[in-house]
């Protein structure tokens, strides 16, 4: 702060330049500098993409008495006392910690950073008359003195840097065609629960991704071998969530376990890549008599999981095959097959 009001000095050597053109003086006695009194510097820090504003120090390197309970949110005002003399300055120091609340949703609006305007506002009075001005950005408080910017009362901003952005993946196996997709909340990551299918059937796989981070993501893709193609989602706010879903029909070479991939960026740049899976298990198929062996003397069949003698037994003439395809489980019903023999 500078009190740019004239000094006893200043007004002296204007009434000298005066004199010395007229010739003659109308003052008497030495006149007096114009300083200024009851100085309140008003600073409210209060920000609402903030989670707490702590002031952790405040100093000043002259004569002024400082308010040590200032706060910037509920009490304002830094100076308790004091004045400044003509054509003196006064630094105030003021240290404040900021925690960003991520949650707010100005978080989200900001580019490369969130740029915090911070301005003080000086009230005093001077030779009984009240006087005002609002702080400048920069270091020269010169009155004419822009500091390099466009006015001279120019907020003063304090940049914090955007949070990365947040990127998360779930993906869900049901019964198709065209299947109901579960929401985020509701998927499983990692595996999941197993879809049970059998050769020919319709798989719908569900692919969902949420912007877990404070900040807007944009390019958000989708890839996944079983895809049509590469998926392009919408971009996504804080905490919004895009679905895709594509149909594909089992065969042979169906894998039973597959990976679905999402990337994207924020302000930054790429966001680290984000992977889930999901899974099915073959169901097996129980063919009645498939072979034409109904009360085939000698024959095994299975009953109640044990084997039991003689084709024309109760459900003699139901023989279970197992269609395994994938040979991922043991069959004991083609085992029971294989052991049957004509007499």
């Amino acid at each position: 702060m500078r009190n740019n009001l004239p000094s006893s000095a200043t007004i002296q050597s204007v009434i000298d330049d005066a004199t010395a053109g007229a010739g003659v003086s109308l003052v008497t006695g030495m006149p007096q500098g114009v300083s200024l009194d009851d100085l309140q510097l008003t600073d409210n820090l209060a920000d609402a993409g903030f989670s707490t504003i702590e002031v952790m120090s405040l100093s000043t390197n002259g004569g002024l008495v400082l308010n040590q309970n200032f706060d910037g949110v509920s009490d304002l005002e830094l100076i308790s006392s004091g004045g400044i003399a003509a054509e003196q300055s006064e630094v105030i120091t003021l240290s404040v910690q900021y925690t960003p609340d991520f949650a707010q949703a100005r978080w989200n609006e900001c580019a490369s950073q969130y740029d915090l305007l911070n301005q003080t506002e000086l009230s005093a009075r001077a030779s009984n008359v009240d006087v005002a001005d609002l702080s400048d950005n920069g270091t020269n408080a010169a009155p004419s003195d822009t500091n390099g910017e466009g006015g001279v009362d120019d907020p003063t901003p304090v940049s914090f840097p955007s949070p990365p952005g947040g990127l998360d993946i779930v993906k869900t196996a049901v019964a198709g065609p065209n299947g109901i997709c579960p929401i985020f909340a509701d998927g499983v990551q990692g595996d999941g629960p197993a879809l049970a299918v059998k050769v020919g059937d319709v798989v719908t796989y569900c692919v969902t991704v949420q912007n877990s981070g404070p900040v807007l993501i944009s390019n958000v893709i989708v890839t996944d071998a079983q895809a049509p193609g590469v998926i392009v989602l919408n971009d996504l706010s804080a905490g919004e969530t895009d679905t895709t879903s594509y149909d594909v029909q089992v065969d042979l070479s169906t894998p039973l376990l597959n990976t679905a991939t999402a990337t994207a960026e924020d302000v930054s740049g790429p966001i680290q890549p984000v992977q889930d899976t999901a899974h099915r298990y073959p169901q097996r198929e129980y063919l009645a008599d498939p072979l034409g062996l109904q009360g085939r003397r000698g024959l095994h069949h299975k009953h109640q999981g044990r084997e039991q003698p003689g084709g024309q037994q109760r459900d003699a003439g139901h023989y279970l095959v197992c269609k395994d395809h994938q040979r991922r489980q043991c069959c004991t019903d083609q085992r029971a097959l294989r052991r049957s023999r004509y007499r």
